[in-house]
């Protein structure tokens, strides 16, 4: 590989990483919490953000979860797009600790929703599921 093949690729790697940045920095929270997602027992700050698509509908085409636990750690969840994404908190996986279960609306008339479930127990980010499902509760 040439020199200028190197220096492009490198270029081209660089300009992507600028754009992800600038995709996060361009961002609308959707929801805020303060809460203990960790197990230490103090809250710590949740924010669902996303870049809604430019044709001013209701679609939000990136979606992430900014984390910053009470000791300062920092932890960024990337989600599937869609309508209305929102986050609960429950124990699902019942270790004592509220876990984060995302979900969103893919648009489609099917009535399908992404789904996502991850915890932060111990200061530990685990991702337990991903999948697509529709109202009925039938995998797709």
């Amino acid at each position: 590989m040439s020199l200028l093949a190197v220096t492009g690729a490198l270029a081209n790697e660089s300009a992507q990483q600028d754009n992800e940045e600038d995709v996060y920095e361009s961002g609308l929270v959707i929801q805020e919490w303060n809460k203990d997602i960790t197990g230490d027992n103090y809250p710590d700050s949740i924010k669902l953000t996303g870049v809604l698509f430019p044709d001013s509908s209701l679609f939000y085409q990136t979606v992430w979860a900014d984390i910053k636990s009470y000791n300062g750690e920092e932890f960024r969840i990337v989600y599937e797009s869609g309508y209305s994404p929102t986050l609960t908190f429950e124990d699902l996986n019942h270790d004592g600790i509220v876990d984060l279960f995302y979900s969103s609306a893919t648009g489609g008339s099917g009535g399908l929703y992404h789904y996502d479930l991850h915890t932060l127990a111990n200061q530990k980010l685990e991702k337990f599921t991903s999948s697509t499902t529709s109202k009925s509760g039938s995998k797709v």
